[in-house]
């Protein structure tokens, strides 16, 4: 029967392990100075910090429909002494902690609906998928506009705000047709919003601008919410119509000057 011989190897001789060493440190230098994989690193960020490769800076809206908002604003809006301009997360915060219980007259103590937690993954989401625009005045905020892709083809404006001083000078009504006629330049086929039965106002701008109510929500946050949709394409609007709808079609009617 055969017998297994063990062989050890040589020792390494002193200029092996010298070598050896020399490649631990190169290689443990390389180690230190490359971005390993972690929760806290944040491939799409939007900060200061740069991109993981392969990934883009853009926002969402540009990364789907090639809408350089940058391109359209500032933009001075017409019969107001209002400008839009693009904003961030942390001006649109500021506005909204400082003026949304008087915009909405929203009683602090009210408990009916939960709270928005201000999270780490919201302020992400807000950075990486939201458009923000500020209303301005002489650079002072006095209104806020947000949305983002909803889908491939769905625009969602999330919340438009502005101060009582502000309001009733056609604001939203200046900005609305340069920001839905570029979403409708890019191929975008409809924008949704959700409004409060009562905020008769905005359903009065909404109305005038030709969105159709198109459902209806109940939410934990914000309770009972009207879905309204502008269809920014004749045939989504046409076969709405048809299907869902009896009686007149202001939407079909010119726009009364």
């Amino acid at each position: 029967m055969a017998q297994r011989i063990n062989i050890s190897p040589p020792a390494p001789t002193p200029k092996k392990l010298k070598w050896i060493f020399a490649c631990k440190q190169k290689y443990h230098k390389k180690l230190r100075g490359a971005v390993l994989p972690s929760t806290k690193v944040n491939p799409w960020s939007t900060s200061d910090r740069a991109p993981a490769k392969g990934f883009s800076v853009k926002g969402l809206t540009q990364r789907l429909w090639n809408i350089d908002w940058h391109s359209c604003f500032p933009l001075k809006l017409s019969n107001t002494s209002v400008s839009a301009s693009l904003g961030n997360f942390e001006k649109m915060s500021l506005f909204t902690k400082q003026n949304f219980l008087d915009i909405y007259e929203y009683e602090a103590n009210d408990q009916r609906f939960l709270p928005i937690e201000n999270t780490e993954s919201r302020v992400r989401y807000y950075e990486e998928a939201v458009d923000i625009f500020l209303f301005e005045d002489e650079r002072r905020v006095v209104g806020i506009f947000t949305g983002n892709p909803l889908d491939w083809s769905t625009y969602y404006i999330r919340n438009c705000s502005i101060l009582e001083a502000y309001q009733n000078q056609g604001i939203l009504q200046s900005f609305l047709p340069c920001f839905l006629g570029r979403l409708k330049e890019a191929g975008v086929v409809r924008v949704e919003t959700d409004i409060s039965p009562s905020n008769l106002v905005n359903i009065h701008v909404l109305n005038k601008a030709k969105f159709n109510i198109t459902g209806m929500n109940m939410s934990e946050r914000w309770g009972s919410i009207l879905r309204f949709t502008k269809f920014l394409k004749e045939n989504n609007e046409s076969t709405f119509l048809d299907q869902f709808c009896f009686g007149v079609r202001y939407q079909k009617k010119p726009t009364s000057s």
